[in-house]
């Protein structure tokens, strides 16, 4: 149940740390690919708006994780990014980036472990988990905690290295 600060920084600082270190045509996934497959990262949780205007009117259960964390949807999203890159290949880039930004939130999600879903549906329905954490961990605001020094950490990194720059 990690938060969205940490799905889009850990999205961000993965994309990076392979861009830098693995590709040697740095030009061809720019800054800005990256920064858009971040903020993708955090779209697996978008079934939280479904579910808050769904129970306006009807008595449902929650549905967060039911269907949007299941490996299925990188896979079609891998599927469209092969059409895409055939059709213009900075747009095949950019939807590579984020089928990783979002098999990246569901493996970020999986490691917490908590609650348990059916990340293999419809292969596998039963739910899974895996206990990375423990358990005192799995109250909601450690988690927020956790987004929130991530996030001072990466801003202060940011600074030290000249990165943020003044408005004026």
């Amino acid at each position: 149940m990690a938060f969205a600060v940490t799905h889009i920084l850990s999205t961000i600082l993965l994309l990076d740390i392979f861009r830098n270190k693995f590709t040697k045509h740095k030009k061809k996934i720019k800054l800005s690919y990256i920064y858009i497959a971040g903020l993708f990262s955090i779209v697996p949780d978008f079934d939280y708006i479904l579910y808050w205007i769904i129970e306006k009117f009807t008595k449902i259960e929650l549905v967060h994780r039911m269907y949007s964390h299941s490996i299925l949807i990188p896979m079609i999203m891998l599927v469209f990014t092969s059409f895409m890159y055939n059709v213009k290949k900075k747009w095949g880039r950019i939807s590579l980036l984020c089928t990783f930004a979002y098999f990246t939130h569901i493996i970020l999600d999986y490691l917490v472990g908590w609650p348990p879903y059916a990340y293999f549906w419809p292969f596998i329905s039963g739910e899974i988990t895996f206990q990375l954490i423990p358990i005192w961990f799995k109250h909601w605001f450690w988690w927020a905690v956790l987004d929130t020094v991530f996030l001072v950490v990466w801003l202060l990194w940011e600074l030290k290295n000249k990165k943020i720059k003044d408005f004026t």
